[in-house]
């Protein structure tokens, strides 16, 4: 019998990513990632979130993919909030970026 490591199991999961984030009004919300995609998804809360995420994983994501999700065989990973500091250097980047465009 195949002895099992709690490492396999977690690594073999979908992860979402759920993080305390900031909009570009400075309002709180939740932002949410799919298994660290790159891809971001915002919301103020976290319905919102996790609908808008399961629309975009419909448009974008192939059959396979959608039901590995579907299947709720996945992991909420918890991250800690966007700092000041981060919201301050999103901020300025942003910024910059407005005025280089202009």
């Amino acid at each position: 019998m195949k002895q099992h490591d709690r490492r396999d199991c977690f690594l073999s999961y979908n992860k979402i990513y759920v993080r305390s984030s900031y909009d570009w009004k400075g309002s709180q919300g939740v932002e949410l990632s799919l298994n660290d995609s790159g891809i971001m998804i915002f919301a103020d809360t976290y319905k919102k979130a996790m609908k808008d995420l399961r629309i975009w994983m419909l448009r974008d994501l192939d059959d396979e993919r959608i039901r590995d999700f579907q299947s709720d065989d996945y992991l909420i990973m918890i991250q800690s909030s966007m700092s000041a500091f981060e919201k301050k250097e999103l901020d300025t980047s942003l910024q910059k970026w407005a005025e280089d465009i202009s």
